[in-house]
């Protein structure tokens, strides 16, 4: 009997370490998901000053769009999105079921995005 209630003090002094975590995890989430639909929305406005607070600079970044890949922000800023921004007229964007991702210091998500234009 003894040893039944050292195991259930032991998790219930846990729990509250848990739940801290589990908050944390929420919120780091939470962050995620407020940059990824802030991505959107300065795309759907064409504010490219905005995306360039919100896109990592490093040369290691890949964008893959379909069957191309731009090697770095700049390179898919001046090549791709901003020719593809200026063709546009009644652009509406939008990301939907956002899965942020969280480990350690890495953070992603995988999204879903609808895309129309007149």
């Amino acid at each position: 009997m003894t040893i039944i209630r050292r195991r259930a003090l032991s998790c219930v002094l846990m729990l509250p370490v848990l739940t801290a975590a589990l908050k944390a995890q929420a919120q780091e989430e939470a962050a995620v998901r407020t940059v990824v639909e802030a991505l959107a929305a300065s795309v759907a406005t064409k504010d490219v000053a905005a995306l360039d607070t919100l896109h990592a600079h490093d040369p290691w970044v890949r964008v893959i769009e379909g069957a191309g890949i731009n090697r770095g922000w700049v390179d898919y800023r001046d090549h791709h999105l901003k020719p593809e921004l200026a063709e546009f007229e009644n652009l509406r964007y939008r990301y939907y079921d956002v899965e942020p991702q969280v480990r350690g210091n890495v953070a992603w998500a995988v999204f879903r995005y609808e895309l129309s234009v007149d």
